[in-house]
């Protein structure tokens, strides 16, 4: 087949791609915007530019790409759809990517000094401020990600740079260009000749002195890349490549809190951890770093350390070989006139003559003694405040690990309150120290509370302060977040959830087993006791099981002449056990007559499909604000309590939670034992055994005091106001007993929502089995929606770091098995 350019008389085309323009060019290969005439769809066309035959070292790149690439799956890196050679003419066809390389987005913003501030405006004119800073954490991390991919397939890129980093319309980053990535299997079957790839400001200390490199030079080159984005420098710069290669082996990064005030301490932490000279006090992995970059940006404790004073005075001495030598030469004068005097001293005793000098110059051994000794004393005390201050940082960061509140983790409980306990007795003697420390301050002109003339006590002061705030927060009584109480009140429920679950249940477990094995729906399983569970007997208009949740709440009773459940704010989850069953999943549009027909139906709500599921429990009500605080220690979102929606009447702690993303619900439910529903699970859950739009009914009427929406065409009277939820179990339930299935506040699921013909369903819960991406599904509608996205169908994707008002969520969980 023969190939014509652009310009030519014939149509402009190479193989069976139709060329439509020219896209960008660079040193080696030129990107043309193409239609694939085969599979009708456009593509980004990257040709390598020759006159003649490829030289070899543009030849070996542009073949390393297409190796490379080709093989990597992830949605951070742009893949390769096709690759050939046409009359010496060689070519890759990739994915057209909509956005702006973060290169180009850099060189848009403006930099405007303040003072001695730095104020980074975007598009001509908007402040970026604390949300560009996360949003630039946010990049990072994925990217972080996507390379870890890489990494584990056997790549190294070798060349992570802003020019390499595309920004999709969406905000998502995609890594490009493996021109000069190493490939692990291919390395290994060639002799290393020490060749020097990759753009020189973002190159790690090794791969400057041409050495081995594995994937920790690209954590250094993705910290470049940040450091970059932060504060619109390289934290290395010079006016020769010489030079530059000297400036990233010898000098260490500069603190980026001075050159944007804007990042935190801990961030500024993780870049010097990522740009550490050493590899091997580097982050081991991009997925290390990326974990910490999270919780950068969540608040919570990062595993990065500064570096310690040793280690401090080790660099300082390399980069300063001439004053460290002539340091080191004075402290070896002052011992060695120290053993002189001392010596002196024991040789005059014996003349009397010499008395009066000899006591003269012990009185000057002992003040140069007392000296050195007071330096000691305040070298241990140092030493001591960093060691309680990892411990109380450590101790932390487990305390998140001690979940679920069962017995068999009494015992590491124990050993965590024994060390908790410990660093909580020497809370008076660091308090003592702040004390003594803070009456040498004076008076200082930028600094609330004074300033100090010693800078190795502005140090002490700047670490001891904020340990003892924490400190003193952990060892209080009356704290029951991220302390010594909260763990104690968790040993204490892990002590007695047995016996208050099981034990004191036996009876009622034993009535509910007979009624599971007596059931239709339920019969052929097996009911064991599970632990933390009540049981509460039969629901009476739905006739099945529920058991109430004592990790989150009281334990509830029915009402004798009724049977009916009146909750309270006390009250734990109530969890139905809903039965094994299969699910005529989704719906359709074309078919009348088929099932599961909904004229207005979506095209990710097809095609309908059967899914076969084990039994599990769901909770009969979305979980309320009183059960979350209950249960996360915390309220969502940081607040005080429920926050009213627009001019809404107050919240009460029986509304159901909102504001609470898909991330931190993973977290928290998981500490009781509990997860977010599959997408099948909820709809088997919400249909109810029936097969019509909504389960209430085919029209919109039909939603009539079972539902809450923006409209008001579906609520009946008094069942609340507008644009705000209504408290949980004031609309009627469906045949499961389940209520607002149809409409309160939306719920979060456990999947990557994705299509049902494209993707299986996993065998027990119907997980569908799709890879992961950028959202998390969404089912229900909310008071903010229109009725008629009240269908049992209806299916949305959200950013599940995300949170809303109008999103909540339904725990469930599974059943124990012999």
């Amino acid at each position: 087949m023969s190939v014509v350019f652009p310009g030519s008389a014939a149509a402009a085309r190479i193989s069976h791609y139709r060329i439509e323009r020219e896209l960008g060019r660079g040193g080696q290969a030129v990107v043309y915007l193409a239609r694939d005439e085969r599979l009708d769809r456009r593509v980004a066309l990257k040709v390598l530019r020759e006159s003649g035959p490829a030289t070899g070292a543009a030849l070996r790149r542009f073949r390393r790409e297409v190796r490379v690439a080709s093989r990597l799956r992830h949605p951070g890196i742009c893949p390769v759809y096709d690759a050939g050679r046409e009359e010496d003419v060689r070519w890759i066809a990739m994915p057209v990517l909509e956005g702006e390389t973060l290169a180009a987005r850099l060189r848009r913003t403006i930099e405007m000094p303040s003072g001695d501030r730095c104020v980074r405006l975007e598009d001509g004119a908007r402040p970026e401020g604390r949300a560009g800073v996360r949003r630039a954490v946010h990049l990072a991390e994925q990217v972080a990600r996507a390379l870890h991919a890489a990494h584990e397939a056997g790549v190294v890129h070798r060349d992570v740079k802003p020019s390499n980093l595309m920004v999709t319309r969406d905000g998502g980053p995609v890594l490009m260009d493996f021109g000069v990535a190493r490939d692990e299997e291919a390395w290994a079957r060639v002799t290393w000749t020490g060749e020097l790839l990759g753009t020189p400001s973002y190159m790690s200390p090794e791969q400057v002195q041409g050495g081995r490199l594995d994937r920790r030079t690209d954590v250094w080159s993705l910290a470049v890349t940040l450091f970059e984005t932060l504060t619109l420098r390289c934290p290395f710069q010079a006016t020769s490549r010489e030079g530059l290669c000297e400036a990233i082996l010898t000098r260490e990064p500069p603190d980026p809190r001075r050159l944007n005030p804007l990042v935190s301490r801990d961030l500024a932490a993780v870049l010097r951890a990522a740009l550490d000279k050493d590899p091997d006090r580097r982050y081991q992995t991009a997925l290390d770093f990326a974990d910490d970059l999270c919780r950068v940006r969540e608040g919570r404790p990062i595993r990065a350390r500064p570096a310690g004073p040793a280690l401090r005075l080790s660099r300082w001495a390399r980069r300063n070989p001439v004053v460290a030598g002539g340091l080191a030469a004075v402290v070896l004068l002052l011992a060695g006139g120290l053993a002189v005097s001392l010596g002196a001293l024991q040789r005059t005793r014996a003349s009397l003559l010499e008395e009066r000098d000899a006591l003269e110059r012990a009185t000057a051994a002992r003040d140069r003694a007392v000296r050195l000794e007071g330096d000691a004393r305040a070298a241990l005390a140092d030493y001591e405040q960093l060691a309680d201050t990892h411990l109380l940082q450590t101790l932390l960061r487990e305390a998140e690990e001690l979940w679920p509140a069962w017995p068999a983790r009494v015992p590491a409980m124990d050993a965590w309150l024994e060390r908790g306990r410990e660093v909580a007795r020497r809370l008076p003697l660091h308090r003592e120290a702040l004390r003594a420390l803070e009456a040498r301050a004076r008076p200082h002109p930028g600094r609330a509370g004074g300033g100090f003339e010693d800078v190795r006590d502005q140090w002490r002061h700047d670490v001891l302060a904020p340990f003892v705030e924490a400190l003193d927060g952990f060892a209080d009584p009356r704290n029951a977040r991220r302390s010594l109480r909260e763990v104690e009140l968790r040993k204490e429920l892990a002590s007695t959830i047995h016996a208050r679950s099981v034990e004191a249940g036996r009876e009622s477990w034993e009535r509910a087993a007979r009624a599971v094995a007596e059931d239709p729906r339920t019969r052929g399983l097996r009911l064991l006791p599970e632990m933390g569970l009540v049981p509460l007997g039969p629901d009476p208009a739905s006739g099945l099981q529920e058991f109430c949740d004592v990790q989150t709440g009281d334990p509830v009773r029915r009402d004798p002449a009724t049977g009916r459940i009146h909750l309270q704010e006390e009250t734990g989850l109530v969890l139905v056990l809903l039965p094994a069953g299969t699910l005529r999943m989704g719906s359709q549009g074309r078919d009348p007559t088929e099932a599961n027909y909904v004229p207005d139906a979506d095209r990710s709500e097809g095609p309908v499909h059967e899914v076969r599921l084990a039994p599990f429990l769901l909770s009969k009500y979305e979980m309320t604000w009183a059960q979350w605080r209950r249960l996360a220690g915390e309220p969502p979102g940081g607040t005080e309590g429920p926050a009213p929606a627009r001019s809404a009447p107050p919240v009460t702690p029986l509304h159901p939670v909102t504001s609470v993303s898909w991330e931190r619900c993973v977290a928290v439910l998981g500490r009781a034992g509990l997860e977010l529903p599959t997408e099948a699970q909820w709809e088997y859950a919400c249909r109810a055994g029936t097969g019509t739009r909504f389960w209430t009914g085919e029209d919109l009427a039909s939603l009539s005091d079972a539902a809450h929406h923006a409209d008001r065409s579906s609520p009946g009277p008094g069942v609340g106001p507008l644009f705000h939820p209504v408290p949980v179990a004031r609309l009627r339930p469906n045949p499961f007993g389940l209520h607002d299935v149809c409409g309160n506040v939306q719920e979060w699921c456990r999947d990557v929502p994705g299509r049902y013909d494209l993707f299986p369903h996993r065998a027990g819960d119907g997980l569908l089995e799709t890879p992961e991406g950028p959202g998390k599904a969404v089912r229900g509608s909310s008071f903010r929606s229109p009725s008629v996205r009240a269908r049992s169908s209806w299916r949305e994707l959200r950013d599940p770091r995300s949170a809303h008002d109008f999103i909540g969520v339904r725990p469930a969980r599974r059943i124990e098995k012999e």
